[in-house]
This record gives C-alpha cells, sequence and structure tokens, in this order.
C-alpha cells in the first residue's frame, strides 16, 4: 500500500494510515488522529479505497491519459465524516481478449505499471490472462468428464476460429488434397521449399541472398535488396477468390520489385517526409502514435481486392471487416491519407443497411454479406458521426449526397430507441460495441453518441 501511494504521490504515504479489518463488507474512509484512513477488509478493496478517496474526496479524475494529481494541494483534503461503502462482489474482473491484441502489445513497463495502478485504485482483483489459457481449458475439460479425444476435438474446434486458424488450414482452402493425402502434403512441402530436391533426408542446408561487385582500394558502396512477393490467390473462408488490387498493376513480383527500383528515393522520401511531419507537429506525442500504430495495421490487416473493394479487419484475421465500432476509432488515419479507401468502405457498408435503418456490424467471410450484429445499438450513431466526418475531412458533395439517405434512415431507427420522449435512448439499447456487457436503463454511452450523431446530422443538413 505504501508503494501505491509513493508511486502515485511521492512523500504523501506519511498522511495515510490503513488497516485490513475483514468484518467490514466493503471499505471505510474517514479522518483519524490528523490522518486519513483507510479501513477495508481485504488489500484489493483497500487499494479501492484509497481510489475512492482520491475520486470523491481529493477531486481528482484518474484516467489511462492522464490525471490531476500534480494538482493536488500542499495538505491532501480529510474528509468530513466516515465514508463507508459496500463491495459485494467477491471477483472483480478487467479486459477482454481485444485488449491483448490491440492495445497491449504497445506498452513498455511504465505504461504496464500505471495500467496495474489503475486496476488495483479500481479493486481489480481478477484481470483476464491469456498465456496458457488453452492448458486451463482442456483441464477443465476432463473435470467436467470429457475424455481427452473429446476435449482435444474440441479445442480443436475453437481453433477454427479466424484468430486461431492456422496457415496450413488455409491452404486447403486453395487446395483441399494439399492435406488429405501423403502425395498432397509432399506437394505442399514441395511448394514451400521451392525444390523437391529437398525432401530427402539431407540437410536443409544454408541460404543467401548475394550481389558480386569489386571494389578498389579503400572504396565502399551500397547494394540494395528488394523483397517483393505476388500472391494473387487469396481466398476468403467462404471459398471466393477475391485476389488482390495489384493483380491489376502487375503481372509478378519481378514487376512489382521493378517498380520500387526506379522509384525507390521518391518514396522513400514521401516516406520519411510523413513520419517527420507525424513526430514534428505541436500536438503531443501520444497523437503522433495512435495515428502511426494505426497506419502499421493498415498493411498487415487490410483487404484491397481486385474488384477495388476496400476493408480493415477488426483483428488480424478475426472477427470481419469494415466492422462499423472499430472503423469509428481507428479510420482517421485512412480519412486523412487515403479518403478514397475510407469512403469505399463507407459505401460498402452502406449497402447492407436493414431496412428499418439499422446499420451492419461486421462483414465476413468476405465483403459479400455481413453478419447479424445489427441488434448493437452504437453503429447507428457512430455511422452518422463517421459520414460527418469523411464529408468535412473531404468537402466530396457526391459522397454526401450518396450517403444522405443512409444518414436519415440511420438517424429515424436510432429515435425510435427513445421510449418515454426525453430525447434518449432506453428501449432495447443493451447490445453494443461492449460485447459482454449488456447495458440497462438509459446508458450515457449510447446517449452521448446519439446526441453527438444529431449534432453531426445537424450539419450535414444544414
Amino acid at each position: 500500500m505504501k508503494e501505491l501511494i509513493e508511486r502515485l504521490m511521492p512523500g504523501r504515504s506519511g498522511e495515510f494510515v490503513w488497516e485490513i479489518e475483514p468484518s467490514l463488507d466493503g471499505f471505510e474512509i474517514s479522518a483519524r488522529a490528523g490522518k486519513i484512513s483507510l479501513r477495508a477488509r481485504d488489500l484489493s478493496t483497500l487499494s479501492a479505497a484509497l481510489g475512492d478517496y482520491l475520486r470523491t474526496v481529493a477531486g481528482i479524475d484518474l484516467a489511462w491519459l492522464g490525471d490531476g494529481l500534480d494538482r493536488l494541494p500542499a495538505l491532501l483534503p480529510r474528509p468530513e465524516g466516515t465514508i463507508a461503502r459496500a463491495v459485494p462482489q467477491k471477483y472483480r474482473s478487467a479486459f477482454n481478449y481485444c485488449t491483448f491484441s490491440y492495445t497491449m502489445v504497445w506498452w513498455d513497463w511504465a505504461r504496464w505499471e500505471r495500467e496495474l495502478d489503475h486496476m488495483a485504485l479500481s479493486g481489480v482483483n481478477l484481470p483476464l490472462m491469456t498465456v496458457g489459457l488453452e492448458g486451463v481449458w482442456y483441464d477443465t475439460l476432463l473435470e467436467f468428464g470429457l475424455s481427452d479425444e473429446e476435449a482435444a476435438r474440441l479445442l480443436d474446434a475453437a481453433r477454427a476460429y479466424g484468430f486461431a486458424r492456422s496457415i496450413l488450414e488455409r491452404n486447403t482452402i486453395v487446395d483441399p488434397a494439399l492435406t488429405q493425402t501423403p502425395q498432397g502434403r509432399k506437394r505442399l512441402l514441395a511448394c514451400v521449399c521451392k525444390n523437391a530436391a529437398r525432401l530427402s533426408d539431407a540437410p536443409w542446408g544454408d541460404g543467401a541472398l548475394c550481389a558480386s561487385l569489386t571494389l578498389g582500394p579503400g572504396e565502399s558502396r551500397a547494394v540494395t535488396f528488394i523483397l517483393a512477393w505476388y500472391f494473387p490467390n487469396l481466398t476468403s473462408a467462404g471459398g471466393l477468390r477475391v485476389g488482390h488490387v495489384y493483380e491489376n498493376w502487375f503481372d509478378g513480383a519481378a514487376a512489382a520489385a521493378e517498380y520500387l527500383a526506379q522509384r525507390r528515393e521518391d518514396i522513400l522520401s514521401r516516406a520519411h517526409a510523413l513520419s517527420d511531419a507525424l513526430y514534428d507537429a505541436s500536438f503531443p506525442e501520444l497523437f503522433s502514435d495512435a495515428v502511426s500504430a494505426q497506419l502499421a495495421n493498415l498493411v498487415k490487416s487490410a483487404w484491397w481486392t481486385k474488384d477495388d473493394q476496400f476493408a480493415v479487419w477488426e483483428g488480424l484475421g478475426s472477427c470481419g471487416f469494415h466492422t462499423t465500432d472499430i472503423t469509428y476509432h481507428g479510420s482517421g488515419a485512412i480519412v486523412t491519407l487515403f479518403p478514397g479507401l475510407q469512403k469505399r468502405q463507407m459505401d460498402m457498408g452502406a449497402r447492407f443497411q436493414r431496412a428499418d435503418g439499422r446499420v451492419h456490424h461486421f462483414f465476413t467471410p468476405d465483403f459479400s454479406q455481413v453478419d447479424d450484429g445489427f441488434d448493437r445499438v452504437d453503429m447507428n450513431p457512430q455511422f452518422v458521426l463517421l459520414v460527418c466526418r469523411d464529408y468535412f475531412a473531404t468537402g466530396d458533395t457526391a459522397y454526401l449526397d450518396r450517403m444522405w439517405p443512409h444518414v436519415v434512415r440511420a438517424m429515424d431507427a436510432s429515435q425510435a430507441l427513445d421510449a418515454d420522449g426525453d430525447g434518449l435512448p432506453d428501449r432495447d439499447v443493451g447490445r453494443n460495441t461492449y460485447d459482454s456487457w449488456h447495458f440497462s436503463g438509459v446508458s450515457t454511452y449510447i446517449s452521448v453518441l446519439w446526441l453527438s450523431a444529431l449534432r453531426a446530422a445537424a450539419a450535414l443538413a444544414g
């Protein structure tokens, strides 16, 4: 506890006293002998008491992107009377699977330490951890009485999801015989090795990429190597061959490499100029990181198909394409640098708007159909806000003309969620971006999106 206080407020631990009292049903905050007293039933609840004190007595908002700890007075405020809070939950959880793949990959230890402190101040005692999770599932299935074979079969079924599907399984979409017979498996290995002779028991050997040149005494020269590829057979999980847009530009890897070789300096100078513009800007580096991180995902997680359709995976190989709530949060860099691609995503989504005005959740397994996620009520206002942002970013009136009927239907569908006429959605608003959190009542999150969408739609109408 002392380390937590000192990390957050150096030199202030002497202003606090604390104790564990198992008989409490939560925690108590009070002033005792001139100090701030924290009493709680266990250690995690005690740290939650510290967080409650900072928020309700000291008036400090603790958020992921910042806080007001530097504004604390020289003498911390003492509570008036006793603040008692019941904490009925035995377990208080944090994180979901998206946190691990979207967010944590960028964290250094300082960011991790801040997250741990933030969880402590919120009383979290059961954060999700994915390391070794499959082993836990396996043991659990065995405890339920399944045999080894049955447990393995269920886990194999789980691996069929996009986030767990292997490259080998994807190869079978192109040619199912690759893994069906010994001959097929041998042919697959031959394709990987690029040399059937290496399928013997001979060692794999070494490989090198080299260039031959002659240097004079004291001379130095730079040699440029280019790695290029050409994989036209992009096939969706539904068996549809969608290909790549670069098939329309090049006839093979050699042509792509030649294009890059001829324009290398221009491409490099433009890439460096973008990086310099991002990190020489006057706004905080945090925003530069956010923009560049989304661009990294654009390269590895986007499909730009041969017929010029475009969308970004929600997660690499998982969930779906052009997930409305993910596009809402993550497409700022796309509309800034590649506005045509962003508008293409939006046009594609608009074509799948339901007759009652509900907006799609995501596309799966390719761009020919969407999932049945129309009950997620935050999709509609996010769609309207995206149209508004895209229009004001590009000034494309033709785009606005195309999207306006969809905006009207989306707004009408959201307005129908207001059962009591007070202007806020309050009916059937449970399903939303927070996948496992079914909201009830009048949600602040949904209401803020709705009010923002009203402002955006009014701006577009004007």
